[in-house]
């Protein structure tokens, strides 16, 4: 079974189906339209559904709205906001989990960058970034690196 064989299987025994993704999907045009896309409530809507797909094992199409999630934070929140950096780190997981090991490297590392920046090294939510790229690294084989 391969990792999004695995996802789909976690994600029907967790109540997740295909029919749950319409109502998702209109609840993101709805706010777009209401609110708008600049709208933080906007935006974790289009977080959400990209869960959903990610949950469901569509992990290009969580991809994909994901990097519309970051660009949008960037651009309402600016680049070095909390917000955007947890946009990163979900979009790290997801590109790690489709195999696309330097992309998800590269979002973890921002992501690790903005959370040291704005809550300095020491504090507890340092430590997902720095796990995520310990495990990217367990996955390659790099051991040593991990």
């Amino acid at each position: 079974m391969n990792l999004t064989e695995h996802i789909k299987e976690k994600a029907v025994a967790l109540g997740f189906d295909l029919v749950g993704i319409a109502p998702a999907e209109r609840a993101v045009e709805i706010r777009k339209q209401v609110l708008g896309v600049d709208h933080p409530e906007y935006c974790r809507s289009l977080n959400n559904l990209a869960a959903f797909y990610g949950g469901i094992g569509e992990l290009r199409k969580a991809i994909e709205l994901l990097e519309q999630v970051v660009k949008m934070r960037e651009r309402v929140f600016g680049e070095r906001h909390i917000g955007v950096a947890t946009s990163l780190s979900n979009l790290g997981y997801m590109c790690v989990s489709l195999g696309r090991f330097q992309e998800g490297r590269t979002h973890h590392n921002r992501c690790l960058e903005i959370r040291r920046l704005v809550l300095g090294d020491e504090h507890a939510s340092v430590a997902t970034p720095l796990n995520a790229l310990g495990n990217l690294e367990l996955a390659q084989g790099q051991l040593t690196k991990a």
